[in-house]
């Protein structure tokens, strides 16, 4: 990808961070962040209205709305960390964060990690 179409890509996602409250944003913000320390190597781009993440394929999406915000690892990842997911499994494929509560750090790093290694072929 072009430096133009990464840039072009990264005021896409801060235009839709930047359409949320100061509450919202910072979430967001801070998820975007730890992705970016946890693949330092990862694409960003706006998909769908929504920012995705690729690195050797499509790792993820995330998504705010008005009282939650949305982690979309896929499948795989929600059932390899079921059990430490219970109370934020939203669907199949899909976590969901209150935006009142601390964000599960420990938690999206081991499904980044995960969904890293899944696209790498090492699981």
């Amino acid at each position: 990808m072009s430096e133009e179409n990464e840039v072009k890509n990264m005021n896409l996602v801060n235009d839709y961070i930047n359409s949320f409250d100061m509450r919202r944003q910072s979430k967001l913000s801070i998820l975007r962040y730890i992705i970016a320390e946890e693949v330092p190597d990862v694409t960003e781009k706006l998909v769908m209205g929504i920012p995705t993440y690729y690195y050797h394929g499509k790792l993820f999406s995330f998504a705010g709305q008005k009282g939650h915000y949305y982690f979309y690892p896929g499948i795989h990842a929600v059932e390899a960390y079921m059990d430490d997911l219970d109370e934020y499994i939203l669907g199949k494929n899909t976590l969901c964060f209150s935006y009142d509560q601390p964000i599960p750090e420990d938690i999206i790093k081991l499904i980044i990690k995960f969904r890293v290694e899944e696209n790498l072929g090492n699981l």
